[in-house]
């Protein structure tokens, strides 16, 4: 449905809208909000980073056990290869991921 009807929205409309809902969020917090934020933000920093060390791991697997070049490995072990970003929506980019999948699809069933 991307595309049907194109809004053109002008630079300082669009900055304005941001700053308006940054200002209205912003100003929306409390000293509750803030000391509860401040309590978890070690777990959510810590999880984080647990994630991203299985990724690393993950493409350390695929490049011992499948032999698969680096940057491959990594590539298939990023978070931009689970989810599409607005880089990643060419046609070459999707056939490409699409192209690495098979290939690893094949490998594991062979």
């Amino acid at each position: 449905m991307s595309g049907l009807l194109p809004i053109n929205v002008t630079w300082w409309l669009l900055d304005a809208a941001y700053l308006t809902v940054g200002w209205t969020i912003g100003l929306s917090y409390t000293r509750e909000i803030l000391l509860f934020v401040a309590r978890v933000l070690p777990t959510l920093l810590l999880s984080t980073f647990v994630l991203l060390g299985m990724c690393a791991l993950a493409g350390v697997l695929l490049v011992v056990l499948i032999h698969v070049d680096p940057l491959t490995a990594y590539l298939a072990t990023t978070r931009a290869a689970w989810t599409p970003s607005r880089s990643s929506r060419s046609a070459a980019a999707a056939t490409s991921r699409s192209c690495w999948r098979f290939r690893c699809c094949a490998y594991l069933q062979s």
